[in-house]
């Protein structure tokens, strides 16, 4: 049942990856002030989620139920998980923000400081770090 849960977890941060990449194009377009932060944030969400759907592709694949690290990756793609949600909920334009687009009012704002920026790329190379360690260590 351990292998359904981190199947479940590997999904999610896919998706909440590819999906906060997509966002933060469209606020690199919008928002000229934060380009640099953004572009970061795409760079590593983009990287993240290749490395995610590797991790997705050997568990689905013929060893994925043999893989000895499982139970210490199902852990790091929670707290992935968790931080790529933190992330998703902070970039997704809020419901006033969507009626004013429909009005023609761009009212797109970058939420992060650059330390938050900071903070969650370390994050994000922290678990990447994890993950590959994990997968080396299955791999010998």
């Amino acid at each position: 049942m351990e292998g359904l849960g981190i199947a479940a977890n590997v999904i999610a941060v896919v998706d909440l990856s590819a999906k906060i990449a997509t966002i933060c194009f469209q606020y690199s377009k919008d928002v000229k002030d934060a380009k640099n932060d953004i572009e970061r944030v795409i760079r590593e969400t983009t990287a993240f989620n290749k490395l995610a759907n590797g991790v997705q592709d050997r568990l689905a694949g013929p060893h994925g139920a043999t893989l000895s690290t499982s139970h210490i990756l199902s852990g790091i793609f929670e707290n992935a998980k968790l931080r790529l949600e933190e992330l998703d909920e902070k970039l997704e334009p809020s419901r006033s923000r969507k009626a004013m687009r429909r009005f023609g009012v761009r009212a797109l704002q970058w939420p992060f400081q650059s330390n938050d920026v900071e903070k969650a790329l370390k994050d994000l190379a922290r678990y990447t770090e994890a993950i590959t360690l994990g997968l080396q260590i299955d791999s010998s």
